[in-house]
């Protein structure tokens, strides 16, 4: 049994790596993992049944005694697993690093998605819906006093999940008069996958400008001399900087991640009075790693403004004298993108510069909405730690809208083996569950219907 273990602990970072790297492209690493999910279950369920029969004495299961019916004992049985298993991980773990090696190439040569990477520059000509929080954030950081007894910058944080328009929130803020009033200097950084002190510092470096851009521009420069460039060129300046897509990097324990960012801030120290941060982030738990002095949360668009964002993005400046029936139209189709930005946005763009009725009504029975809804979430997903995907997974058996019970939700965690436990931590299973429960809650992956009633709750 314990070489059984053994190989079972030995298969699962194998498995998460395979799982969290979500490549629709890589067939063979799911191919393999559907495999080795065979092959765990089918051990635990063994290993189950043989710490049963020696707890309580019972009589074989129907599963355990057809094995020995075939004649095959227990312990050839679990050498046989054991085997399985080996044979399996030996195999996935090179198709792990087969992949890894060709990631690690392509950041090597500085590949990013085209996609993820954003810019301070307005993308939008207006912001529908959004008009509070942009004001929120702006008296936030222009007239909100700073606290003197504090070094550290004060850091405010937007917070939401995917596509409810946190990015264009900062371009809007980053571009706005009133800031560009107050601050002296202004940078914009796109973290998203950047987890090395170095690396951001150069992008703030760049970001800034200067005299001497050609040392920012060279990997090899080193991380002190680098901050003392970014040390002196805001000190006593009024400044401001964006961190715009900031994730918590799961391979990093919570100590190491605070860390990264007490490196990457300590050269701001020697700014001006009144600099400050503006971070966006999907995450609630970065706000709090950042020390975030004030969060504002995005939720969803009333339906009317995803019909005006729909609108904008299909006609633009033609949005005028639309006729009553696309105008109804137009609603129903904006009224599929549950309030978020990104989907009425895509869905507008897939109608630019077109009247045509059949065209407009071709996207009322279409299931693009959800996909689109779905491949923005997903990110979110993936970058889930292995234990916490397992969890937030096994939310999709309850119906959409439903709500549960936090209680009953992490009892079926621990009940069904979710749980990982480990002797240094010396914490009962319960009480990992309720930790597990309330990190998704940080990662806004979770959403709490009433503050009255916080363990209720649905799946976004």
């Amino acid at each position: 049994m314990r070489d059984l273990a053994g190989a079972l602990l030995r298969i699962q970072p194998v498995a998460r790596g395979v799982e969290r790297r979500g490549d629709a492209g890589q067939r063979d690493l799911a191919d393999w993992l559907l495999q080795l999910k065979g092959a765990v279950a089918e051990a635990d369920d063994l290993l189950d049944e043989l710490l049963l029969r020696r707890r309580h004495g019972s009589r074989f299961s129907p599963s355990l005694a057809s094995c020995l019916a075939r004649g095959k004992p227990p312990s050839r049985e679990l050498k046989r697993l054991v085997g399985r298993i080996d044979r399996i991980h030996d195999v996935s773990e090179r198709l792990v690093d087969a992949a890894a090696e060709e990631e690690a190439g392509e950041a090597g040569r500085g590949v990013r998605s085209p996609n993820r990477v954003t810019g301070s520059v307005l993308t939008e000509r207006k912001v529908f819906g959004r008009e509070k929080e942009c004001g929120e954030v702006i008296s936030r950081l222009v007239d909100c006093p700073e606290n003197a007894c504090s070094s550290a910058l004060p850091v405010v944080a937007i917070v939401g999940h995917g596509g409810m328009g946190k990015t264009t929130v900062a371009q809007f803020v980053y571009n706005d008069e009133r800031i560009e009033q107050k601050f002296d200097i202004k940078a914009w950084v796109c973290v998203w996958d950047r987890s090395d002190a170095a690396e951001l510092t150069r992008e703030i470096l760049q970001s800034i400008g200067g005299p001497d851009d050609t040392l920012y521009g060279d990997n090899s420069a080193k991380l002190d001399i680098l901050q003392a460039k970014l040390e002196v060129l805001v000190r006593s300046k009024r400044f401001l900087l964006v961190l715009d897509d900031v994730w918590n990097d799961e391979a990093k324990m919570e100590l190491e991640n605070k860390d990264l960012w007490r490196k990457v801030l300590a050269p701001l120290r020697s700014a001006g009075r009144g600099s400050k941060i503006l971070v966006t982030t999907r995450m609630k738990l970065v706000a709090r790693y950042l020390n975030s002095t004030h969060v504002v949360s995005l939720d969803v668009l009333g339906s009317s403004d995803c019909w005006l964002l729909l609108k904008e993005a299909a006609l633009g400046g033609e949005s005028k004298d639309i006729p009553p029936d696309l105008q109804e139209i137009g609603r129903t189709i904006a009224a599929k993108a549950k309030g978020s930005p990104l989907v009425s946005k895509a869905l507008g763009q897939m109608l630019r510069n077109t009247r045509s009725t059949w065209r407009w009504r071709a996207l009322l029975d279409a299931e693009i909405s959800h996909n689109i809804i779905i491949s923005s979430l997903q990110h979110s997903y993936q970058h889930l730690p292995g234990h916490l995907q397992r969890c937030f997974a096994y939310c999709s058996i309850f119906p959409r809208g439903c709500r549960f019970q936090r209680d009953k939700l992490v009892k079926m965690w621990v009940a069904l083996g979710f749980i990982q436990t480990s002797r240094k931590e010396r914490k009962g299973e319960y009480d990992l569950a309720q930790e597990y429960f309330y990190d998704l809650l940080l990662r806004v992956i979770l959403l709490c219907c009433q503050q009255r009633q916080p363990n209720i709750l649905f799946p976004r």
